[in-house]
Parts: structure tokens; sequence; C-alpha cells
């Protein structure tokens, strides 16, 4: 028997295109939901990691950066003491006492600058300490907030005796 197509309803194209509108933006509804949306978050995330990481670094060095120099400004000061007291030493035939040291009218005759600078931080809680175990001989010691050269972090001493 021949076939009546007669009764197949017609398609409209503009329904059948409003359709796969519909489905094409559900898809890409569901497409943002699981796959852009975490990407974008796992995006913002590894940003922050990295930037925490380099504001970690660029703290860290500058940290490190000025412990060097404060390093360096109390060996300097310290070699500058160790003249000062042998100065000290030739006006008086004697290395000051301790509290001759911490009295900045006194020291300031042999000193362009008393007291001494301080650079107190966690390993140090002052910068230098004065010993004067006879009149002939003196230590003094400094702590230093990082290692310079042949000396190292923490206390260091040195000592002198009656300059020849």
């Amino acid at each position: 028997m021949p076939r009546n197509d007669s009764h197949v309803l017609e398609v409209n194209t503009p329904l059948l295109a409003a359709g796969n509108l519909y489905l094409s933006g559900c898809l890409r509804f569901i497409y943002i939901m699981t796959w852009q949306i975490p990407q974008k978050i796992k995006s913002i995330l590894g940003s922050l990691v990295l930037a925490v990481v380099l504001l970690f670094i660029v703290f860290w060095a500058a940290s490190n950066g000025q412990k060097a120099a404060q390093a360096a400004i109390i060996i300097q000061t310290g070699q500058q003491a160790t003249k000062a007291l042998n100065y000290f030493y030739q006006d008086q035939n004697r290395y000051p006492s301790a509290l001759e040291f911490d009295d900045q009218n006194t020291m300031l005759s042999y000193f362009t600058s008393f007291p001494l600078p301080e650079f107190i931080s966690a390993s140090c809680s002052k910068s230098f300490d004065y010993k004067r175990p006879s009149d002939n001989s003196y230590g003094l010691s400094f702590c230093l907030p990082a290692a310079n050269g042949q000396f190292s972090s923490g206390w260091n001493t040195v000592t002198g005796t009656t300059p020849q």
C-alpha cells in the first residue's frame, strides 16, 4: 500500500531553531557551571597563592637585607670602638671601667656619637656589651642579627690588651 504522508505534521523551522537555541543555552549554562567557574576559581586561587609566595619571598629578602646591613653597621661600630678604647688607654694609661664606658659625657671625647647604636632583634636583646677585667684589658662583645664575614650571627667578642 502506498504510504500517505499527509498526516505527518510539518515541522515549523523557526520553532526548531528556538528549541535548539534553548538547548544550546542550557548546555552552555551546564558547561559554565561544571567547568568554567571552577576553572576561574582555580585560576584566582592559583594567582593568590603565587602572590602570597612572591610577597613572602620579597619580605624574606628585605628582612635578610636589613639584618645584613645592621650586622655591617655593628661590625664597623665595633672597629671604631676598639680604636676609641685604645685612644682612651693612651690618654688615661688604662681602659675605661664599665661605668665610664656607659657614661656618654666621658666617651664622647673618644667617639663621634655615643651611645653606640642598638639593633634589637629576636636573637639580640642589645648590640654591645663592654667588660674590663683589668686596667690593661677589655672585652667588647657585639651581637649580630646575621653572619657577616668572619663573624657569626649572635654574640661575638673582641678583646684588647695594652697597645704596643
